[in-house]
């Protein structure tokens, strides 16, 4: 084994984890084991869990840096290595203290309800099953009963039977599933979710949503069937729908909700006057579009596309207003600032642009090589506004967020890598300096931007993230594996999750509801 001190405590926590998990299992299969004993032994293994990324963060932090050293509590220290000489050697990283942090991972802090959350996480069906069984009806601990367990098993397995067989009427109805289904598009193996609403509406994979910003009883979607479909809600029907030749990748209301914007695959932008569903083409690039967003205070739009140019138009008269040239490769994000005076854009040239909406004209080009390579490496990918300060946050696949000030094109700052590329990002909106920021493979970082720190990086999800949204008090993050998880940034492991039952493209929060489209064409609504 590694001498390093570090390394070898880490090493012993995973040996202890996989002892707990061990002593979990044998648990959770003994007869009439009670329910406080299997929520005691999980609260453990989050501990654990936490105590494992906690010290695996600091051992990269300090790989990085190697000046830094760091403290941690000896007591517990002492009830893990029973070797003076390593404890001794301990002593030495006195300069950044991770005791409070240590001490803030207790079993005290850990709900019953994380609990659940956790092995929802970790053990996924089983959990799920084990964690309805842990309270009855009045919320009071019960033993497990064989007979019950064996009527849950049962009810399970019918439970099974029905949605194998529900699968096999869709396929017969949809034969293209079949191959969805081959392509992992979707889970034959899925349980039956939380979800107050399905809504078939689409054959293929929805790409995209969008909500009416004055009649959010309104929901536009687009999709590879190639349609674009309104839907009310409130009814739950489709009330327009429109089949082009080629994939529904982008949609957008206006500002005044009076009129949607779809984007093509082929290049076309088309608006509806939803008044009378009068329909406008733009013309423009005949490349794919990649953005399309209403000015948020007027009837103009703006779009991206893979030639690398923004053109912007009157989306009443559909008459072009601005053509924006001067990116290297193909626009990856975009749009107005909150505002409405300065139009956006990032591309896969590495770099971020301010432009003049009237003009034309290129305000500030933001790059690696004009800021003394204090900004991405790779492409940029996404991007998010400040809801009050002058500051943009842009992600990259280069795994880093950087934040500009767009009033005068200087960076405030850059994170160091982070994991994997960063594809979505979300401010608090409070006046915390917080950002959320997800990855590819699903992980999730809690940054501080006024400290250019990493505050906690959380692994919820096996697949990309696909969404963070920012509302009453809340994070909500949607996924390519069918999670919404949602949690409180004062109480990050203090978590929700739900699980639908295919890949999650899109998501919209409002009061009392969640709305996500997903891979196999449903919409859900939880």
């Amino acid at each position: 084994m590694d001498h390093d001190p570090l390394t070898q405590f880490l090493h012993l926590l995973k040996q202890k984890l996989v002892i707990t998990e061990k002593q979990f299992w044998e648990l959770s299969n003994e007869e009439g084991h009670s329910a406080e004993q299997e929520i005691a032994l999980a609260k453990e293994l989050m501990m654990q869990e936490r105590h494992i990324q906690l010290i695996d963060q600091t051992i990269k932090l300090r790989n990085q840096d190697k000046t830094l050293n760091f403290a941690f509590p000896m007591k517990y220290a002492m009830n893990l290595i029973q070797n003076p000489e390593i404890i001794e050697e301990f002593k030495q990283y006195n300069i950044i203290d991770v005791s409070e942090e240590f001490e803030k991972i207790n079993h005290i802090t850990i709900t019953e309800e994380q609990v659940k959350g956790f092995l929802i996480m970790k053990f996924d069906d089983t959990a799920s099953q084990k964690s309805d069984a842990w309270e009855d009806d009045l919320g009071e601990v019960v033993e497990v009963d064989n007979q019950e367990l064996e009527a849950l098993e049962k009810e399970v397995d019918q439970q099974e039977e029905k949605i194998i067989e529900e699968e096999e009427q869709m396929i017969k109805q949809q034969p293209e599933l079949l191959e969805q289904i081959e392509d992992n598009h979707i889970d034959p193996s899925w349980k039956i979710d939380e979800s107050k609403a399905q809504l078939k509406i689409h054959s293929k994979v929805i790409c995209t949503f969008a909500q009416n910003p004055v009649s959010k009883d309104l929901i536009a979607s687009g999709s590879e069937d190639d349609h674009l479909k309104l839907i009310k809600l409130s009814t739950q029907k489709v009330i327009f729908e429109k089949k082009y030749d080629e994939t529904v990748g982008l949609v957008d209301f206006s500002s005044d909700g009076k009129y949607v914007a779809a984007g093509i695959l082929t290049g076309k932008i088309y608006i509806y006057l939803l008044s009378d569903m009068s329909e406008k083409v733009l013309d423009g690039s005949q490349t794919e579009p990649s953005v399309l967003k209403w000015h948020p205070k007027g009837n103009v739009i703006l779009a991206g596309f893979q030639d690398s140019t923004l053109w912007m138009w009157n989306g009443v008269t559909g008459e072009v207003m601005s053509v924006f040239a001067g990116h290297e490769a193909e626009i990856t994000c975009g749009g107005f600032t909150l505002d409405g005076k300065l139009v956006v854009s990032g591309s896969a040239d590495q770099s971020f642009r301010v432009w003049k909406p009237n003009t034309s004209e290129q305000v500030f080009k933001i790059s690696s090589v004009s800021h003394k390579h204090n900004y991405h490496k790779d492409d940029v990918v996404c991007f998010v506004q400040h809801h009050k300060q002058p500051i943009i946050a842009t992600g990259s696949s280069d795994s880093t967020i950087a934040f500009i000030n767009f009033e005068d094109g200087k960076v405030i700052g850059k994170s160091d890598p982070l994991g994997d590329s960063i594809v979505e990002l979300c401010f608090i909106g409070t006046n915390q300096p917080i950002i959320v920021a997800g990855d590819m493979s699903g992980s999730v970082y809690i940054y501080n931007w006024n400290s250019m720190k990493l505050i906690e990086k959380l692994c919820l999800c096996k697949n990309s993230i696909t969404k963070i949204l920012f509302y009453n008090q809340q994070f909500h993050i949607s996924s390519l594996d069918g999670k919404i998880v949602t949690f409180d940034v004062r109480q990050m492991h203090n978590y929700r999750v739900l699980q639908a039952k295919s890949g999650i493209y899109e998501m919209i929060v409002e009061e009392g509801w969640i709305l996500v489209g997903c891979e196999n064409g449903f919409v859900y609504v939880y």
